[in-house]
C-alpha cells in the first residue's frame, strides 16, 4: 500500500499519505528515507553550530559525525532485526531493505555513540565536549525522524478516546491481526495513540531546553549529553508502554527496560557529579572551552602545533641509520688518526739514534781539535 488516508476523528483532520516521494531511474524513493535523511542533516548542522560553544574544532567534528552516523544507522538496523528475527529469518535479503522502515533509536544510540568515541580518539577530539555539541542535534534528528513513522503508518499505540486519536485502513488491519493472535483489549474500530507524535513533540521541547537552558548554563563537560539521556529516557519509558509494536525480550519491552535503566543511571550520575563538584569548591575544573587548549582546538592552532612538533621529535629508521653511519665514520677517523700518531712515534724513535750519532761525532771532532791545539801548544 503506497497511499492511504490517515484520520484524526475528534480533530476533524484527514491526511492523504503518499509513501513514495519520487523515483530515480525507476527506483522509488520513500518519504520515510527522505524524512530520516532530513533529520540527520539538520542534526549535523546543529551539532556543527554548537562546536565552538564547547571547545571543539568544527572540521574535526564533521569527521567524527560521519563515523557516528554510519555506526548509528548500522546499529539501528541490527537492533531492530535482532529483536524482530521472526520477520527476517526466512528472507535474509529483507534485512537490508531499510527503505521500508525498521530502525530502532536505541540501536542507533548504542552503536552511534560507540563509533563517536572511536572517531574522537582518531581525530584527537575531546569526548565530553563533543557529546555536548551533538546532544541537541541527536534530539532534533529524532524529533524529525519520528514523522517518517507517520508516513509509514507505524509506531502507534493502543486504543484511545483522546483528542489526538488516529486511525487508517492499515492501522485497522494491524489491530485485527492482533485480535486474531489473541491480544486482549484491542478494538480495531477505535482510534489509537499517535505515539510517534507524542515523542516528536517531546523531543522538540527537549531541543529548546538543551539549547537555551542547559547549554547556556552548563557547569561541566558532558552535562548537555547527560541531560539528553535523562530527558529522552523519561519520556520513552512511558510512551513505549502505550505502543502495540514494541520489540520484546521475553515478556519485557526491551526499549522500555533500557529507558528505565538509563533514566535511573542518569539521575544518579548527575547527583554524584554535583555532589563532588560542591565538595571541590574552588578547585573545580573549568569547562574545556574556557581553557587555553580548548580555544586552540576551536581555532585549529592546537593541531597545527602538534603537526609541527611531530617531525622534530619523531625518530625514523632512516634517521637512525644515518646517525649510525655518521658515528661509524667518526670512529674510523679517530682510528686512522690514532694509527698516524703511532707511526709518527716509530719514526721519531728511529731518528733519535741518528741525532745521537751525529752529536757524538761532533763531540769527537771537537775533542780532536782540542787535542791538536794542545799538542801545538806543547810543541
Amino acid at each position: 500500500m503506497y497511499s492511504e488516508i490517515v484520520n484524526f476523528p475528534k480533530l476533524g483532520i484527514d491526511f492523504k499519505i503518499e509513501r513514495i516521494a519520487f523515483t530515480v531511474g525507476g527506483m522509488p524513493i520513500y518519504w520515510y528515507g527522505v524524512i530520516i535523511g532530513l533529520g540527520l542533516v539538520l542534526g549535523v548542522l546543529l551539532s556543527y553550530y554548537n562546536a565552538k560553544k564547547v571547545g571543539v574544532n568544527r572540521d574535526r567534528l564533521i569527521d567524527v559525525l560521519i563515523g557516528a552516523i554510519i555506526g548509528g544507522v548500522i546499529g539501528a538496523r541490527i537492533y531492530y532485526v535482532v529483536f524482530s528475527w521472526d520477520e527476517y529469518k526466512y528472507d535474509l535479503k529483507q534485512i537490508f531493505a531499510i527503505r521500508n522502515g525498521g530502525l530502532a533509536i536505541y540501536g542507533a544510540l548504542i552503536l552511534g555513540v560507540a563509533a563517536l568515541v572511536l572517531m574522537c580518539r582518531i581525530r584527537k577530539v575531546k569526548l565530553l565536549p563533543a557529546l555536548d555539541a551533538c546532544a541537541p542535534g541527536i534530539l532534533l534528528g529524532q524529533a524529525i525522524g519520528r514523522w517518517g513513522n507517520f508516513v509509514n503508518a507505524e509506531a502507534y499505540g493502543t486504543n484511545t478516546n483522546s483528542i489526538f486519536g488516529m486511525t487508517s485502513l492499515s492501522i485497522k488491519k494491524y489491530l485485527e491481526s492482533l485480535v486474531k493472535q489473541g491480544v486482549e483489549g484491542i478494538d480495531p474500530s477505535v482510534p489509537v495513540h499517535p505515539t510517534f507524535f507524542y515523542e516528536s513533540i517531546w523531543c522538540f521541547i527537549g531541543v529548546l531546553l538543551l539549547m537555551f537552558v542547559v547549554m547556556k548554563h552548563r557547569k561541566f563537560d558532558g552535562q548537555v549529553f547527560l541531560s539528553y539521556i535523562i530527558w529522552y529516557s523519561f519520556e520513552r519509558a512511558f510512551v513505549e508502554g502505550l505502543r502495540t509494536d514494541s520489540l520484546y525480550l521475553g515478556s519485557f519491552r526491551i526499549s522500555q527496560v533500557l529507558s528505565v535503566i538509563l533514566f535511573v543511571f542518569g539521575i544518579l550520575l548527575l547527583y554524584v557529579i554535583c555532589k563532588k563538584r560542591k565538595a571541590m569548591g574552588e578547585n573545580v575544573a573549568p569547562l574545556y572551552v574556557n581553557t587555553e587548549e580548548g580555544q586552540a582546538a576551536v581555532s585549529g592552532k592546537l593541531y597545527e602545533k602538534k603537526s609541527q612538533m611531530e617531525p622534530e621529535t619523531k625518530l625514523t629508521e632512516e634517521s637512525v641509520e644515518d646517525s649510525a653511519a655518521e658515528l661509524q665514520n667518526v670512529e674510523e677517523s679517530a682510528h686512522n688518526a690514532s694509527g698516524e700518531d703511532d707511526q709518527c712515534s716509530e719514526d721519531d724513535s728511529t731518528v733519535v739514534p741518528e741525532n745521537e750519532s751525529e752529536t757524538e761525532s761532533e763531540q769527537n771532532e771537537a775533542t780532536g781539535s782540542a787535542d791538536d791545539h794542545d799538542n801545538q801548544n806543547n810543541d
